[in-house]
């Protein structure tokens, strides 16, 4: 049998003072189990005496660590290629954080499991784990503003016939028993303090930003505007075909697969974690990045298969109450739906202190085919890759002739940096021509 460290799995050739810390790491973490008697390369060494070794654990679980953490951990002697170990088989304490009793609870006697070792945990995520073993929901918690007010909320409840007085707010749950506003009060308001951040990048990494924005205000206007933020780098491909030059349009993203990642992530992610949702476009694909792992027992198997487990219950009515979350449940379904008969699937991830949902190109793979197989020049003329800004431009140019940067701004409604960039963009790939000098100069379609 051969064992090796991973994320649930510590192996120590030996025991030592430090096992109370790895015991420590898995039950304020996700659990594990840690192997005494076998080396850091997963060979089998065992040890001379395997009971006296579980009593050394079993007494470190009183002596040496704060709170009760005994019936979180068992101690077992086992027998592995016919040497004799011990096995510490570790569950997720409910009363963490867990932490070394001669230290403290302060960042050098609590300790996480990230990856293959442990940490010392951060006063955020230290505070955090009191809150969660407190059992009191954050989104109840009093919002430390209480001057809000709600205008995209109401204004997207009203285009839906919904009028949204104090009595239905309270409904809600945006108001404590106390008549004071809460923290999910705070998200839906127009005063909401975390915002949501989208980037596009120039190849297949974050060296070079192309374009980015901070989006902030309600989670209503975060979804809204972060959906713009979307369509402008949605790029379409447009495929020339036949004698009568059919056209066809091929986005690279499905709308409904994004919208539908962007709004799991601003629902189900830890608002407690100082983090932002990430939304950071690539040439290849988009990630979205929620912070918070994955809530309440759920595992990525189990979204697939369409469970879930709400971590703000009270923000994800709200939202359902304006449509924009139809059913429970169904989220993940339309990403997977949408990418049927895609070669490269969604992928879902989770990471140490976020989870991140990455979307492919669907027209990467096949623009990058289709170079290796025609010149460039048809390539162009054939699969010609727009944002809806570029084919603005695009249209434009066919009606008219040329057009000045200036006309660009007032065209697009964007300021001088955005429509250099995208004018720059159209002329690095070979799609138009820059004529004129100084303080003349005007753009056409390269012929």
């Amino acid at each position: 049998m051969k064992l090796a460290e991973t994320q649930h799995t510590e192996l120590k050739r030996e025991i030592t003072s430090d096992i109370a810390s790895e015991i420590i790491a898995f039950a304020n973490t996700d659990g594990g189990k840690i192997y005494i008697g076998v080396e850091d390369d997963g060979t089998v060494v065992g040890v001379s005496d395997s009971d006296e070794v579980s009593q050394r654990v079993s007494n470190m679980l009183t002596d040496s660590i704060e709170a009760d953490i005994k019936g979180y951990v068992s101690v077992e002697n086992e027998v592995i290629d016919g040497k004799d170990i011990v096995v510490v088989h570790i569950a997720r304490g409910a009363d963490r954080p867990y932490f070394i009793k001669s230290v403290g609870l302060m960042p050098k006697g609590v300790y996480v499991r990230v990856g293959t070792t442990k940490k010392q945990a951060s006063i955020e995520l230290i505070k955090k784990m009191v809150f969660e073993s407190s059992k009191i929901s954050f989104e109840k918690t009093v919002s430390p503003e209480q001057d809000l007010t709600f205008d995209d909320f109401t204004k997207r409840a009203k285009k839906l016939g919904i009028q949204l007085d104090a009595t239905k707010i309270k409904n809600l749950g945006l108001v404590n028993e106390d008549g004071k506003y809460n923290y999910a009060a705070l998200l839906l308001s127009d005063q909401n303090p975390v915002d949501v951040r989208c980037a596009r990048f120039e190849g297949l990494d974050k060296i070079k930003f192309l374009d980015k924005q901070e989006i902030e205000g309600s989670v209503v206007s975060q979804i809204d505007e972060a959906m713009r933020f979307v369509k402008i780098n949605n790029r379409t491909d447009v495929v020339i075909t036949g004698k009568k030059a059919q056209r066809d349009e091929y986005p690279s993203y499905p709308e409904v697969a994004v919208r539908e990642a962007i709004i799991n992530a601003i629902i189900h992610r830890d608002y407690f974690d100082n983090g932002n949702v990430m939304i950071a476009f690539f040439d290849d694909r988009v990630e979205i990045v929620s912070p918070g792992k994955l809530y309440g027992g759920m595992t990525v198997e189990k979204m697939f298969d369409g469970e879930t487990a709400l971590r703000n219950p009270i923000l994800a009515r709200a939202l359902h109450k304006i449509e924009y979350i139809e059913h429970w449940g169904t989220g993940m379904k339309k990403i997977q739906e949408a990418y049927l008969g895609f070669s490269k699937k969604p992928k879902f991830e989770e990471m140490s202190v976020s989870v991140k949902m990455s979307l492919y190109d669907m027209n990467y793979e096949r623009a990058h085919n289709k170079r290796s197989d025609i010149s460039t020049e048809k390539f162009m003329n054939a699969f010609l890759g727009f944002t809806e800004q570029e084919q603005a431009i695009y249209d434009y140019l066919c009606k008219n002739g040329n057009i000045t940067r200036k006309e660009v701004e007032e065209l697009l409604k964007v300021k001088k940096n955005r429509s250099s960039l995208i004018l720059r963009g159209l002329e690095d790939r070979g799609v138009i021509l820059k004529t004129g000098g100084s303080k003349n100069i005007r753009y056409c379609l390269k012929q």
